[in-house]
């Protein structure tokens, strides 16, 4: 393997928990009125500016403003990577595999995370959200314009069916994953991407054997 890029949330911490809650007690804090887990994930595409204008129109700024305010002091809802991701990325990293990150999250809340697990340095590369929505596919062609590689040579690791769509459209091969408590295995199967692995432990196998 020449090239792997990361997902975030629910790939590489358990942080997608984390993310519902803020933005319900955010706008619980603003509004009054705490928004269904329902409510807040059809928007999950958008980063988290895009996520409060949908959600409050028109006093998205306090909101957003709240919503960091909660995410950083409650972050400890997940004070770790998931067990063995650090393993996997050191691995990675002493045998020269390329590495980046193409998330949804916006910088602020990215920056907030990587931050406090120490991950940055591990990316070569790191494209965040658009409030205006999905641009992974125009990200990852992004980081292999950069690299120079070909498309099918990196892989683009992710819990979301989505992820799948979208690094077919880029190009790559998709791995889906499954670890994470919030991600459906049997829509990502259905989804066909290259490999999907259920247990941190397989993947590990694969990604340093």
């Amino acid at each position: 393997m020449k090239g792997i890029i990361f997902d975030l949330d629910g790939t590489l911490a358990d942080t997608l928990p984390l993310c519902i809650f803020s933005f319900q007690e955010a706008l619980e804090r603003v509004t009054g009125i705490r928004p269904t887990e329902a409510e807040v994930m059809q928007y999950f595409g958008y980063a988290e500016e895009g996520i409060t204008k949908k959600l409050l129109p028109d006093n998205w700024k306090d909101y957003y403003d709240t919503y960091l305010e909660v995410y950083i002091s409650n972050h400890d809802m997940c004070p770790e990577p998931f067990e063995g991701i650090l393993e996997i990325l050191n691995h990675l990293k002493s045998n020269r595999v390329k590495m980046a990150m193409v998330t949804g999250k916006g910088k602020d809340t990215a920056d907030i995370t990587l931050d406090k697990y120490g991950l940055k340095h591990f990316f070569e590369y790191i494209e965040t959200g658009s409030p205006k929505g999905s641009i992974k596919p125009e990200c990852i062609k992004r980081i292999i314009e950069k690299w120079q590689l070909k498309p099918e040579e990196i892989f683009y690791i992710g819990d979301s069916h989505t992820d799948i769509i979208d690094s077919k459209s880029a190009g790559v091969l998709p791995i889906a994953v499954s670890w994470a408590v919030t991600a459906n295995h049997e829509k990502l199967a259905a989804h066909e991407p290259h490999l999907i692995f259920s247990r941190i432990e397989d993947f590990k196998k694969w990604a340093t054997g």
